[in-house]
């Protein structure tokens, strides 16, 4: 494509649109960042900055940002991307609701609960009355509120939440970022319900699912580390979206 439309082109941008997404399934956020950053630099000169185009690289350069801790420029991103949809689409769009899903989980690993649940609920609201039981988008707001919830406590609530993300991850198993994390915070969950031996074996295979990523994973490997061997007052909360 860069040789026949040149190295700056809508039609380059779309390729990279592409590669991004599949750097993000090896998980190497550094080729994410690369390819996405380069889509949306070549979106906004050829076509402009409010065109809805750029909501693709956007999203990838977001989930990039959240695996990385990076909770300011994951915000930002995923809030542009939303920005961009709410222009173009009707109010109850599933990439409107999508948006709102992984701007709803960057804002929950920020703190900022109660923004979080607004957008991850309506999310989840939207994507339940317009797609199957079991579809893969489901799993994102799904995996979100578990997380307020187990923050708040509500270790039922969060269990079955996060119980019914991992039926849809396992079944899909197209995403191996998000398997992992959601096995993840299933072990911090059901912890919370005294069942030790099901926590365990859900870490076990996260971190496996985490390690398999390569070093762009690295502190979430450290982090089940620290859990298992029971230093658990530093332990990262590892969520992530599409």
């Amino acid at each position: 494509s860069a040789r026949a439309f040149g190295g700056d082109s809508v039609p380059v941008a779309i390729v990279d649109v592409g590669l991004a997404s599949l750097a993000m399934r090896k998980g190497d956020l550094d080729a994410v960042l690369e390819r996405a950053t380069a889509a949306d630099t070549n979106f906004t000169r050829w076509l402009g900055r409010d065109h809805v185009m750029r909501a693709s690289p956007l999203s990838a350069l977001g989930t990039a940002a959240f695996h990385l801790g990076r909770n300011d420029a994951s915000i930002a991103a995923f809030a542009e991307a939303l920005r961009l949809w709410q222009r173009s689409a009707a109010s109850d769009s599933l990439r409107i609701a999508e948006a709102r899903s992984n701007l709803g989980e960057a804002l929950a690993q920020a703190g900022r609960d109660d923004e979080a649940a607004a957008h991850l609920q309506a999310a989840l609201d939207t994507m339940a009355s317009q797609l199957p039981e079991g579809h893969p988008d489901l799993a994102y707001p799904l995996l979100g509120l578990a997380q307020l919830e187990h923050r708040r406590g509500d270790a039922a609530a969060a269990v079955a939440h996060a119980e019914r993300a991992l039926a849809i991850r396992e079944a899909h198993d197209n995403d191996p970022p998000e398997l992992a994390r959601t096995r993840w915070l299933l072990a911090r969950v059901l912890t919370d319900l005294d069942q030790r031996e099901r926590a365990q074996a859900a870490a076990v295979r996260a971190r496996e699912g985490f390690a398999a990523l390569g070093p762009a994973f690295a502190a979430d490997v450290a982090a089940i580390d620290a859990w298992m061997t029971g230093d658990r007052a530093d332990v990262r909360a590892s969520t992530a979206p599409p």
